[in-house]
């Protein structure tokens, strides 16, 4: 009995934990065509900073963001300015179909900006990882290079290999297979890459 209540409390806090950090109003795309909708032939962008800023769970979402170390709520004050230099060149007589494809560029940006910043922190992670390898040596590039082979039993061959990183911190990356099937070897920049995986 205690298993299955201790599984139940698992569950439930598994699936809190994971509506933690969604947007309550929708997906980025579903809230741009719902303001679009709402706003035809006018400006849209104040609807969706609206429901963005005022969405029950931004503040969890911007918290997450910035304990990454991502600058969110200067980027969202940018948004925002931005937002009333658009108000400021409606009233100057801009058109709506111009301003609005000006804020959907920079919402577009905006949205990308911290997926991109993601992509750079893993990368960062990956050189500091080959470069614990590298000091390491060959036990644990030969560790790394088991658990890839064991993840997958068929066998990938050499596709391309290059030394980087910078004098005592250099590595050299083994590249197999190709696109979906591309499997990463970091290994010291001393060692030959296997020619297969």
């Amino acid at each position: 009995m205690k298993k299955i209540f201790l599984v139940f409390i698992i569950i439930f806090i598994s699936a809190c934990a994971s509506n933690a950090l969604t947007w309550q109003d929708g997906t980025f795309t579903y809230v741009k065509s719902i303001c679009k909708q709402e706003n035809q032939g006018k400006y849209w962008g104040e609807c969706y900073l609206d429901k963005r800023l005022n969405d029950p769970n931004y503040e969890k979402i911007v918290s997450y963001q910035e304990r990454s170390g991502y600058p969110i709520r200067k980027r969202w004050e940018q948004i925002i300015e931005f937002n009333e230099m658009i108000k400021d060149k409606i009233a100057d007589g801009a058109s709506y179909k111009e301003v609005n494809k000006i804020f959907e560029d920079v919402i577009n940006e905006f949205n990308s900006s911290f997926a991109k910043y993601q992509e750079e922190k893993a990368a960062e992670q990956a050189r500091n990882w080959a470069i614990a390898l590298g000091a390491l040596g060959g036990t644990a590039a030969n560790l790394q290079n088991n658990s890839i082979n064991n993840s997958n039993n068929r066998s990938l061959p050499l596709s391309s290999s290059s030394s980087e990183g910078v004098g005592a911190q250099r590595y050299k990356v083994c590249k197999y297979g190709f696109g979906i099937n591309e499997k990463v070897l970091t290994i010291n920049v001393f060692e030959t890459c296997p020619a297969s995986l």
